[in-house]
């Protein structure tokens, strides 16, 4: 008998293989017929790669300490490609994009396609310019910038082998851009 909202894995299969399951009530509670039951089969995501996060803005990158990795001013796209322990794409599988400003963790999940991507387009919210730059670009323009700072992450449900961030880095530094205003 197995716990239940645990992860198993079932290792050694032959592939095309047949796995008979089955479920039942839990026979020291009573059966309430409201309850639902999700059963989740398939094949373990071990890895990923392609791990893709950007926005179409026209913005002024702007350069402070420490550096803010991923600028966006509204929305941002994400992608991920997810493999199993051969190396094969895993299709259905949970990836969360999680970001964090001003304190607050935002997530947005996606399952993977039968090519074993997940992806996404968040829309960052309110900016509420708690810092300001003003910085020259590199073609001789100075401009003022307002922004706020956060971070993102993403995670695979039922791994941790999978996914951005980790033990040593476990998220990627985020700039919302508020405002940009040329300065003559």
């Amino acid at each position: 008998m197995l716990s239940t909202n645990l992860y198993y894995t079932l290792s050694g299969l032959s592939a095309p293989g047949t796995v008979y399951v089955r479920v039942r009530p839990n026979p020291s509670a009573a059966v309430n017929p409201s309850h639902t039951y999700q059963l989740l089969v398939g094949t373990q995501v071990m890895a990923s790669d392609g791990a893709h996060v950007f926005t179409d803005e026209n913005l002024i990158r702007i350069n402070v300490n420490p550096f803010l990795t991923t600028q966006a001013h509204d929305h941002l796209f994400w992608s991920i490609t997810l493999y199993d322990s051969n190396g094969n794409p895993v299709p259905g599988a949970k990836a969360n994009f999680n970001w964090q400003l001003l304190g607050v963790v935002h997530t947005q999940s996606a399952l993977s396609n039968a090519s074993g991507v997940a992806s996404g387009e968040v829309f960052l919210g309110t900016c509420s310019q708690s810092e300001t730059v003003q910085q020259t670009a590199p073609n001789g323009q100075t401009w003022r910038t307002t922004f706020d700072r956060g971070q993102w992450n993403i995670t695979v449900d039922g791994t941790n082998n999978a996914g951005v961030g980790g033990a040593n880095f476990p998220t990627v530094s985020l700039g919302h851009i508020c405002t940009q205003t040329f300065i003559p």
